[in-house]
């Protein structure tokens, strides 16, 4: 027992000062030169796809990696890291690759893009300009994503805003990455870290990724491939929830794919998870409305027969109008108030896209304090809503509690 200890203690001595020992007689090395894990830290995130008449919670997938150098004479291994003056290249020594991801259904479909054929973000209006624009608005750095601030300031004139002075392009996270067919950045020693406001404080930090992580952030991932129809004609069974994210191994200057000693591709997937919530199962239908809200049927009728869209299609866009209409008679809100508002090509409301968390808080995005009653602007008051909010001073509840 003495015996067994003293090496143990001798083992340990010699990782401390630097010294590996030697692997057991006999160990298999390591089948790969380079290990790429990856992962993503929500799970499965749940979004709808077509954001015209509400926004509840946007699209936002990410792809978060290591990438482990093995070592075949039995040392240990290493994590890669960036070559200081480019986050995109990683370094091995004197060798230098890059880190390219794609994203492709379960049976191996692309999926490399998702604006107009199933996804409708950019194209809900809002304020003047895109809903995908002022998504993220409340989130800001002053000098860069690494949460960097040297003078201390709070001014708001400084705020670089997401969404403002870092534009989010179509099918682009808010870190102007894309969906697919780009490289991972290194999130550094500190992280990927933006700034909010809180009623006690300004300059809360939000860490979008951990230190020392290969990443690409706030994806605008759906769970539909490539092949599926536009967004007028989805069905329900062209979800496709376990998407992967692939990443490859390619030489920084070729692009070219490194090679592996069983000659293939160094590359790995992990799942990346994203599907749609079913509030069309009690909000296009009596589950939800009763008899008392029916415009969810004047919606799904408009849809379905005179648009000729899919069942599916049909009956999310009704959920999303019961939604509003239950709003306004309980909350004494005007979101439905010109509804319907003629056809276009997307929306009926006429007016913007509602963003929910215009006064509800939602710690998802970043806003962490919900509106007062006296808040509320006066475009969006109905004829009821002294009477339903009687208390000026009464704080509207997060989104969370108020969504059921």
């Amino acid at each position: 027992m003495r015996r067994a200890i003293a090496a143990a203690l001798l083992g340990a001595g010699l990782a401390c000062a630097g010294r590996t020992p030697a692997p057991p007689s006999g160990a298999t090395p390591p089948p790969r030169d380079y290990q790429i894990l990856i992962h993503y830290e929500l799970g499965m995130h749940c979004t709808g796809f077509d954001f015209t008449y509400c926004c509840i919670l946007p699209p936002y997938n990410s792809i978060l990696a290591q990438v482990v150098k093995t070592d075949r004479a039995g040392g240990p291994p290493r994590l890669l890291r960036a070559d200081p003056n480019d986050p995109e290249v990683l370094v091995d020594g004197d060798r230098r690759f890059k880190l390219r991801y794609r994203h492709e259904a379960p049976d191996g479909t692309p999926n490399t893009h998702s604006e107009h054929q199933k996804l409708l973000y950019w194209t809900a209006e809002y304020k003047g300009r895109t809903l995908a624009s002022e998504e993220f608005r409340q989130l800001y750095v002053y000098e860069d994503l690494k949460g960097s601030n040297r003078s201390g300031t709070t001014a708001d004139r400084k705020k670089l805003r997401v969404g403002k002075a870092y534009p989010i392009k179509i099918d682009r996270g808010p870190t102007n990455q894309r969906l697919s067919g780009d490289y991972l950045r290194f999130s550094g020693p500190t992280g990927t870290v933006v700034f909010t406001d809180s009623p006690a404080m300004e300059n809360v930090p939000i860490e979008l990724s951990p230190p020392n992580t290969w990443e690409a952030l706030g994806l605008p991932l759906t769970p539909f491939a490539d092949n599926a129809p536009t967004a007028f004609f989805l069905k329900e069974s062209d979800i496709r929830p376990f998407q992967r994210a692939v990443v490859t191994l390619v030489d920084a200057a070729t692009g070219k794919p490194v090679l592996g000693r069983d000659g293939k591709p160094i590359e790995a997937f992990g799942t990346n998870p994203i599907d749609v919530p079913a509030c069309d199962r009690c909000h296009a239908t009596e589950n939800a409305n009763g008899d008392t809200f029916t415009k969810y049927k004047q919606e799904y009728a408009y849809w379905r027969k005179a648009m000729r869209t899919s069942d599916y299609f049909a009956r999310l866009k009704a959920a999303a109008i019961s939604i509003l209409e239950i709003h306004d008679a309980r909350n004494g809100t005007a979101f439905t108030a010109h509804y319907p508002a003629g056809g276009t090509v997307v929306t009926r409301l006429g007016h913007d896209s509602v963003r929910c968390q215009d006064c509800h808080a939602d710690n998802v995005v970043g806003v962490l304090a919900s509106k007062r009653i006296r808040d509320v602007p006066a475009s969006e008051r109905g004829p009821d809503f002294e009477r339903l909010n009687p208390d000026p001073d009464a704080l509207i509840p997060p989104l969370t509690e108020a969504l059921h």
